[in-house]
């Protein structure tokens, strides 16, 4: 989720929309807060693990939720895994 984050962030800032940025980590930044304080004193580093996973989804999920209206591209153009892995495949049964 934070390699997207980073990935995409940049395209953001370029076509003139840093205050989606700033959004999107404040958002972050409050959701690990919020999750940090319930379940740090239940889990301890394991919580605090969770809440830096759903804080990385968070500006994962915004930055590309933006980026997908702003570009005016399918979600389906940014993640396309099945050239490579239907090589992949062919790669593996052609040796056997």
């Amino acid at each position: 989720a934070i390699s997207v984050f980073k990935v995409l962030t940049p395209n953001l800032i370029m076509r003139g929309r840093p205050w989606t940025y700033s959004l999107s980590v404040f958002c972050s930044v409050v959701v690990m807060v919020v999750l940090d304080i319930f379940l740090i004193p239940k889990m301890g580093i394991v919580g605090a693990g969770i809440g830096a996973s759903f804080a990385y989804l968070t500006a994962c999920l915004i930055v590309l939720i933006s980026v997908v209206r702003i570009n005016d591209l399918p979600l389906s153009a940014y993640f396309n895994f099945y050239p490579e892995v239907s090589l992949l495949i062919k790669h593996r049964l052609g040796g056997l």
